[in-house]
């Protein structure tokens, strides 16, 4: 399936169905594959570090999460099928997914836990296999996490320490990890774990579910949200007065 692009970086247009496939295609032919979500935030996190952008740029999937980015695909001539984001994935994998045994890694200590707990308790049969956190004082400390992970027998790797963390070391680690399929989904332990709530479904079915997380946490979330969103808004339109010079050459 051919890739389109957003502000140089590759994503790819799948919707949750066709997902979970790719999901379960790779883990029954035990190739691995690396995907991640990027929102507006991501975006703009990759026009001030090179380094991260190169790691997106290597993903094999790149999925397109939140109303900023659905928005500018839409702009360019690209609408996308779905919001596509990890938080909603999660328990479509858990409750739909076939042959899928999923390790839970990062978050502060005690949170993936709580987030396996919840959602075992929460589904019959869930394919959670285990939990660690995503904090460590050594390489001692990071290769027993490891350990953790393919001592599991997961085929499937959910990489919760934020961006561009998470990016970066999945670039860095992907071969000394024996799952098949590795996701970056960035605080979602926080949400399943019960630590933070997630907006009201109809808030979320509009695309406002940023207001509900800045309410959450505002002092947190301000320089992402409030000034943010602005930042990646000029990039927007930058880059639409690009793309349009070039056009009319």
């Amino acid at each position: 399936m051919p890739r389109n692009t957003i502000f140089d970086l590759p994503f790819d247009d799948l919707n949750y169905a066709e997902t979970l496939a790719m999901i379960e295609t790779n883990v029954a032919g035990k190739t691995q594959k690396c995907g991640f979500f990027i929102n507006a935030d991501c975006v703009n996190k990759a026009f001030t570090n090179s380094e991260y952008a190169s790691a997106l740029m290597s993903g094999d999937y790149v999925f397109c999460d939140g109303t900023g980015v659905r928005w500018a695909c839409k702009k360019s001539g690209h609408p996308l099928k779905t919001n596509l984001n990890g938080t909603d994935l999660f328990p479509f994998m858990c409750t739909h997914g076939s042959g899928l045994k999923i390790f839970l890694l990062g978050g502060k200590p005690g949170v993936a836990q709580r987030c396996m707990d919840r959602m075992n308790a929460m589904y019959d049969n869930t394919p959670i296999v285990g939990a660690c956190d995503g904090y460590w004082k050594n390489e001692a400390e990071e290769s027993e996490r490891i350990h953790a992970v393919n001592a599991s027998g997961a085929n499937v790797l959910l990489v919760g320490f934020g961006a561009p963390r998470q990016e970066l070391w999945i670039q860095s680690h992907r071969t000394r990890l024996k799952a098949n399929v590795i996701l970056g989904v960035g605080g979602l332990f926080d949400f399943y774990s019960g630590d933070i709530s997630r907006a009201p479904g109809w808030l979320r079915a509009i695309g406002m579910e940023w207001i509900w997380r800045f309410l959450m946490e505002p002092r947190r979330l301000f320089k992402r949200y409030m000034i943010g969103n602005f930042v990646f808004l000029y990039h927007l339109v930058l880059n639409q007065k690009i793309h349009g010079s070039e056009g009319k050459k």
